[in-house]
């Protein structure tokens, strides 16, 4: 599943947990918990083969974090 920007919620999000679905969430960057994040882990996936997300060119990684702060 793509969760866009905006449109999705913790109910939405715990659901789709309890099921075990995989899903990739489009959040705005500048979010101080992606900010965050991103910071946290850069120099880890940029130039890793591991990382490489070749049909699009670019690179990549899962990070799994707390979204809400009862989670």
């Amino acid at each position: 599943f793509i969760l866009d920007r905006g449109y999705f919620s913790k109910a939405n999000i715990q659901f789709m947990d309890s099921c075990d679905y995989d899903f990739v969430m489009m959040v705005k960057g500048r979010a101080s918990f992606v900010h965050s994040l991103i910071m946290e882990h850069m120099g880890e996936f940029e130039s890793k083969r591991a990382c490489s997300i070749k049909a699009y060119r670019t690179y990549g990684m899962t990070v799994k974090a707390k979204l809400y702060a009862d989670d």
